[in-house]
C-alpha cells in the first residue's frame, strides 16, 4: 500500500467487515444485525453465532494491541501526526516517525493475523485448565449455559461453549471461511494472513514438541501474544531516534527476526511455569551488543525511548487547535481498553424527569435512566455496548453526539474501581473518534500537497520484500533451500490451489484441518462432516496421495490426534 494509505493499520477479520486499528485499538464487529440482535445483546448479554469469528478474531487483535508494543505504536503514531502541525519540513517526520509505525504495522501484521485466526480455528480450552484466554472467557460468557448446573461443577463447565465451537467449525460456512484463509497469497502483500497462521500453527508445534503444558492451543495463545507484543527490543527499536531512515526501518525488522530466532532457544518448561504462575511470559535474556549494539537490558533503554520521546513533544505556536489534539493524544494512549460489540442508531423519548424510552425503528426495547445533567434530552441518539476485556466490564451508553445521556456498568469480577471513575474515564474515550478523525485531516492535508517519494517507496518495497521472506521461510520451514523459490512462488498468487491444484482439495484439506482442533482421527473428521461433506472421505484420500509429493507436510496421524499445521 503506498503511504498516503490509511487502511493498512487496520487488521481485519478474513474476508468480512470486521477489524481493529493497530494505532487506536477502536473495533468494528461483522455480522451484527440490530433487529434481531440488540435485545440479546443489551438484556441478556448473548452474541449471535454470525458473529463469533468476528468476536475471536478482532478479540485477539484488542488484547495484543494492549500492550507495550501497542502502546509504543499509537505514541510515535500520534507524535508524528501532532508533530506535522507546526513543522516547517514535514517530510522529515514522515521519512522517520511515519515509516516507522508502518514498518511496525507490516512486520507484526501477520503475526496478529496468525493469532486472531488460531483464536477463530483451533483454540479449544480445555475443562481442567485455571485460565482460559481472554477471547475464550469472552465468548463463554456470551453463550447461553445448557442448563443451571452447567456453571456449578468442574466436569460440566464449558459444555455450551464446547458445543456451540464444535457446531460452527463443522458448518458449510466455517469450512468456506477456512478455505478462503487457504487459498490466500503466501506472500504479506495483503496481510501476510495465510504466511502468518503457517507460521504460528509452526511455532506452536515446537513449543508443543518441547513442553506437553502447550499441547494446549488456548494455553499457546495467551503465551505467544505476550512473547511477540511485549517484545523490549521492538519498543526500543520503535521508539529510539536512528541515524537514518532505512536504519531505523531496518532496525525493526531486525528486532523481529532476532524474536523469531530466539523462540526456537527458550526453555518452554520454565516458560509455561511463568505463565502458569501470572509472571512476564517472554525471556529477557536478549543479547542487545549483537543484535543492536546497546548494553544488555532492553526494558530500562525501552522506558528511556519513551521517556525522550514525550518530553519532546511540545504544542505548536500559537495554534490553538493543535493544543487541543495533544489533549487529545493523551486521551488516545489511555483509552485503548474498550472492545465496541454494537453501535447502533436509536431514538430517545422522555419518559418522566428522571428516565426515558429508548426506540429503534419504532419498537421500544429498553428503559434508561438519565444522567445528572442529561434530564429531558430526546431526539436521535445512539446505543452502544462496549467490554473492557482485560478487566472483565461491560459498558452500556446512551450518546447523543460527544454527550453521554445515560450510562450503565457492570462488573463481572470484583473490582475497586467505582463506578464513578468509569464514567469519567469513559467520558474521555467518547473523544478517540475526534481525535482520530482530526489526526487524519492533518495527514490527508499533508499527503495532498506533497510529491511522491520514490526514495520511501523503494524502502517500502524493499521492507515488504523482507518480512514476505521472513514467514515464509517460516512457514514452509520443511521445503529444502534448493525447492524453497519454485514452491514460494507457486503459493504467492493463490495459496494452496497453487500447491494442490485443485479447489476441491482445497476445500478437503480445510475440512480436514477445522476438524483435526476437534477430532482424534480422520474418519471421525469423516464421521464429522458426513451431512455437509458426504464425499469428503473420497476426497481425503485423494489429497492423502496429492500430499505425498509436496515438499512440506500438511498434517500427520498421530495415536490420538491428527496433526495439522495448516
Amino acid at each position: 500500500m503506498g503511504l498516503g494509505d490509511q487502511t493498512d493499520s487496520l487488521h481485519c477479520a478474513l474476508g468480512e467487515a470486521a477489524w481493529t486499528d493497530l494505532f487506536s485499538n477502536q473495533t468494528q464487529l461483522s455480522g451484527f444485525d440490530p433487529p434481531k440482535d440488540l435485545y440479546p445483546l443489551f438484556s441478556e448479554c448473548k452474541i449471535p453465532d454470525k458473529c463469533v469469528s468476528s468476536f475471536l478474531h478482532e478479540a485477539t487483535h484488542n488484547i495484543c494491541f494492549q500492550s507495550p508494543v501497542g502502546y509504543a505504536a499509537s505514541y510515535l503514531h500520534s507524535k508524528t501526526l501532532l508533530d506535522m502541525i507546526g513543522t516547517t519540513d514535514p517530510k522529515t517526520i514522515v521519512r522517520s516517525n511515519w515509516l516507522k509505525t508502518r514498518a511496525l504495522n507490516a512486520v507484526m501484521r501477520p503475526i496478529s493475523e496468525g493469532l486472531a485466526l488460531l483464536c477463530e480455528f483451533d483454540v479449544f480450552p480445555r475443562q481442567s485448565d485455571d485460565v482460559w484466554s481472554h477471547p475464550m472467557w469472552w465468548l463463554y460468557y456470551f453463550t447461553k449455559p445448557l442448563n443451571e448446573q452447567e456453571v456449578k461443577s468442574s466436569t460440566t463447565l464449558g459444555d455450551a461453549l464446547y458445543l456451540r465451537l464444535m457446531n460452527l467449525r463443522g458448518s458449510k460456512g466455517f469450512i468456506r471461511h477456512k478455505r478462503c484463509l487457504l487459498l490466500h497469497p503466501m506472500d504479506t502483500s495483503e496481510g501476510g494472513y495465510l504466511s502468518g497462521y503457517m507460521t504460528v500453527r509452526r511455532l506452536w508445534y515446537w513449543a508443543a514438541i518441547k513442553c506437553e503444558k502447550f499441547n494446549n492451543i488456548d494455553f499457546f495463545l495467551r503465551y505467544l501474544s505476550t512473547y511477540f507484543f511485549s517484545d523490549p527490543r521492538l519498543v526500543w527499536a520503535l521508539l529510539s531516534p536512528a541515524s537514518s531512515v532505512s536504519n531505523s526501518v531496518d532496525r525493526i525488522l531486525i528486532a523481529f527476526q532476532l524474536r523469531l530466532r530466539e523462540f526456537f532457544d527458550l526453555d518452554f518448561e520454565e516458560e509455561a511455569k511463568k505463565l502458569t504462575a501470572g509472571q512476564k511470559t517472554f525471556s529477557l535474556n536478549l543479547d542487545l551488543n549483537l543484535a543492536l549494539g546497546k548494553p544488555n537490558g532492553c526494558w530500562p533503554l525501552a522506558v528511556q525511548a519513551l521517556t525522550d520521546l514525550t518530553d519532546s513533544v511540545s504544542v505548536p505556536e500559537p495554534n490553538c487547535d493543535a493544543e487541543y489534539l495533544l489533549r487529545l493524544t493523551g486521551l488516545h494512549m489511555a483509552q485503548r481498553e474498550l472492545f465496541c460489540l454494537a453501535n447502533v442508531p436509536v431514538e430517545i423519548r422522555k419518559k418522566d424527569e428522571n428516565s426515558f424510552e429508548v426506540y429503534f425503528e419504532a419498537n421500544k426495547f429498553a428503559q434508561w435512566t438519565y444522567r445528572q445533567g442529561m434530564e429531558g434530552r430526546a431526539g436521535g441518539a445512539s446505543v452502544a455496548c462496549y467490554v473492557s476485556l482485560l478487566h472483565k466490564r461491560i459498558v452500556h451508553c446512551v450518546t447523543q453526539g460527544t454527550e453521554l445521556v445515560s450510562i450503565k456498568v457492570f462488573q463481572l469480577v470484583a473490582s475497586n474501581v467505582p463506578t464513578s471513575q468509569i464514567e469519567r474515564y469513559f467520558l474521555d474515550f467518547r473523544v478517540l473518534k475526534e481525535l482520530n478523525d482530526g489526526l487524519l485531516t492533518i495527514y490527508k492535508a499533508y499527503v495532498k500537497q506533497s510529491s511522491p517519494d520514490d526514495a520511501v517507496e523503494c524502502l517500502e518495497k524493499h521492507l515488504q520484500n523482507g518480512v514476505s521472506e521472513v514467514y515464509a521461510r517460516h512457514a514452509l520451514q520443511e521445503v529444502k533451500e534448493a525447492r524453497f523459490n519454485a514452491v514460494y512462488q507457486k503459493m504467492c498468487p493463490t495459496g494452496f490451489l497453487g500447491a494442490l491444484g485443485s479447489s476441491d482439495l482445497v476445500e478437503a484439506l480445510a475440512a480436514l484441518t477445522l476438524g483435526a482442533s476437534m477430532r482424534g482421527n480422520v474418519a471421525d473428521v469423516v464421521e464429522m462432516f458426513k451431512v455437509i461433506q458426504p464425499d469428503l472421505e473420497k476426497r481425503l484420500k485423494k489429497l492423502e496421495l496429492k500430499a505425498e509429493g509436496l515438499d512440506f507436510t500438511l498434517y500427520e496421524q498421530q495415536s490420538s490426534r491428527i496433526l495439522s499445521f495448516v
